[in-house]
């Protein structure tokens, strides 16, 4: 936990100097640049050392041999775990490899912290309710997580009343933290997170489209409807075309046609002849 702590420090650092991996993207890693110029340093200390305050009261195992099942565990009882074992000791005195040991040797394939983000808030809130920004940092740190690919109405669920600041902190929070959480090959696994950013991304250039959408004249309102739902929904939403490209593309596709005078009159001809006749 404390290298995890160092780490996350040494993370705000690198980003405070620019420095953020090339697996990012630039438009990302613009959002990133600009939140750390806009939050301050008190607040994102206090954020590293209280953003999994509530960690320990949300302890769960699973082990092989039950699937996907997940225990919960207490502190202690974990603890008196560790305390009967030889590599248990020295997972206690912060030995990492015999964590893997330990885990390996009785069966526990993941250990999880389900919903420690949201305790940890709601702790916070309790304490001090002024510290509003710090709360919201802590509460989505791990929101990542629930991204698996550009979702547009997740964001717009969890983020839609947010202002832009409040995105740039939860988007912030979430880099540092999935930054300084190193996997087995010693790096971090910024999937998630990217799907998290991108789905942002996704969903920003959603509502500038509907805005410019919206002073378009002559539209099939059922075909634009229908073409906002299916890209609102899909995966691929702006992902290879930019807002430019697709307002484009959908004023020309839901362009009701014009009819001139002429050819109003070639259509009436045959009824008045007939008349006529």
């Amino acid at each position: 936990m404390l290298f995890h702590l160092n780490l996350m420090l040494w993370r705000i650092e690198e980003v405070c100097e620019g420095i953020i991996p090339k697996e990012i993207p630039s438009k990302i890693r613009r959002l990133l640049r600009r939140a750390i110029k806009d939050v301050p340093q008190e607040l994102l200390e206090l954020y590293v050392f209280l953003h999994d305050i509530d960690k320990t009261t949300h302890l769960f195992l699973t082990f092989e041999e039950n699937g996907q099942e997940d225990f919960p565990v207490t502190l202690d009882l974990w603890i008196e775990m560790l305390c009967g074992d030889e590599d248990g000791h020295a997972v206690l005195g912060g030995d990492t490899n015999a964590l893997s040991w330990y885990c390996h040797a009785i069966g526990i394939r993941a250990i999880g912290y389900q919903g420690h983000d949201k305790a940890s808030a709601v702790r916070l809130e309790a304490l001090d309710t002024r510290k509003k920004d710090l709360i919201i940092m802590v509460r989505y740190h791990e929101v990542a997580f629930q991204f698996n690919c550009v979702n547009i109405p997740a964001f717009e669920e969890l983020f839609g009343t947010m202002s832009p600041k409040e995105r740039d902190m939860c988007m912030l929070a979430s880099f540092i933290d999935t930054a300084a959480s190193l996997r087995e090959n010693g790096r971090p696994d910024f999937t998630n997170f990217l799907f998290f950013a991108r789905s942002r991304l996704a969903a920003e250039a959603f509502d500038e489209l509907c805005l410019r959408l919206q002073d378009e004249k002559n539209l099939d309102e059922h075909k634009l409807r229908k073409a906002l739902t299916a890209l609102r929904k899909s995966p691929e939403a702006f992902q290879d075309m930019s807002v430019e490209e697709v307002f484009h593309t959908f004023v020309k596709e839901c362009r009701r046609p014009e009819v001139t005078p002429d050819q109003v009159r070639e259509a009436l001809a045959p009824q008045i002849a007939t008349k006529r006749g």
